[in-house]
C-alpha cells in the first residue's frame, strides 16, 4: 500500500503519518525494527532500494516514510515507481511531498499507483485566535491555538503583546480585581521571560491558563 501526501499543510502530513504508525506499528518493537524514515533529497538509491525490499520483521507489515519525495534523483524515481506498482501487501510507503497537485510525469505515475491524501493549505493562526478563543470562555481552544503558534514559530514575547492588547480592550469587562491580577500575570509573564526564569513557551501557556480564568469570571 502507497500513501501520497500532496499539499503545504506540514502539521496535518504529520498527525496522518502518526495514525499510521499507530495503526501499522502497534509496539515499540515494532516501531525500532520495521520503521524507516528517509529524506528524499539525500537519500543515496542503494539505501531506497534496500528499504523498500526490506520485509518485516516484528509485525506484519513495515513502515517506510519518504519526505521530499519530489526531490529524488532519476535512479531512485525510477526504483520508487517500480516499488508502487507492485502494491506489495507487507509494506507500506508514505511518500510526502510539498507540491499541492500531481502535475510532473513522475507524480503522476505514483498518484496512479497511491491513496491521494491531498492537505489544503492551513490558514496560518495568529494570536489573535487565541483572545478570540478566551472571549469565547474556551481554555482549552486558546491553549491548542497557542502551541499551534509555538508550532509555526511565532516568538513568545510577540504573543504576550498580543495578550496584553487583549487585556487592555477587556477592561469593561472585568472586575476591578480581576483586571489588575491579570495585569500582574501579564508583568510576571513578560519579566520570567526576558529574565529567562520559565521556559518562554511554558510561561505563556501558564499565562493563558490564568488569564482564562480571571477572564470567566467577569
Amino acid at each position: 500500500m502507497t500513501y501520497l501526501l500532496l499539499g503545504e499543510d506540514s502539521l496535518a502530513k504529520d498527525q496522518k503519518i502518526t495514525e499510521l504508525k499507530e495503526e501499522i506499528l502497534p509496539s515499540t518493537d515494532a516501531l525500532a525494527f520495521d520503521y524507516e524514515s528517509l529524506d528524499g533529497a539525500e537519500v543515496d538509491a542503494r539505501v531506497l532500494h534496500k528499504a523498500l525490499l526490506a520485509l518485516p520483521v516484528i509485525g506484519r507489515r513495515r513502515l517506510v516514510v519518504l519526505r521530499c519525495v519530489h526531490k529524488l534523483d532519476a535512479q531512485s524515481k525510477e526504483i520508487l515507481s517500480r516499488c508502487a506498482a507492485q502494491k506489495r501487501d507487507d509494506i507500506v510507503v508514505v511518500l510526502e511531498a510539498g507540491d499541492t497537485q500531481a502535475t510532473n510525469a513522475f507524480m503522476k505515475s505514483l498518484a496512479a499507483h497511491s491513496k491521494v491524501i491531498n492537505v489544503a493549505t492551513r490558514k496560518r493562526q495568529n494570536v489573535f485566535d487565541v483572545t478570540n478563543a478566551l472571549s469565547a470562555h474556551d481554555p482549552v481552544e486558546a491553549c491548542a491555538i497557542l502551541n499551534n503558534l509555538f508550532a509555526q514559530g511565532d516568538h513568545p514575547l510577540q504573543i504576550v503583546g498580543g495578550l496584553i492588547w487583549f487585556w487592555g480592550k477587556s477592561r469593561l469587562r472585568l472586575s476591578d480585581e480581576n483586571f489588575r491580577k491579570g495585569l500582574e500575570a501579564l508583568q510576571e509573564a513578560d519579566l520570567n521571560i526576558k529574565r529567562s526564569r520559565l521556559k518562554p513557551e511554558h510561561g505563556v501557556e501558564l499565562l493563558v491558563v490564568k488569564l482564562a480564568g480571571l477572564y470567566g469570571k467577569g
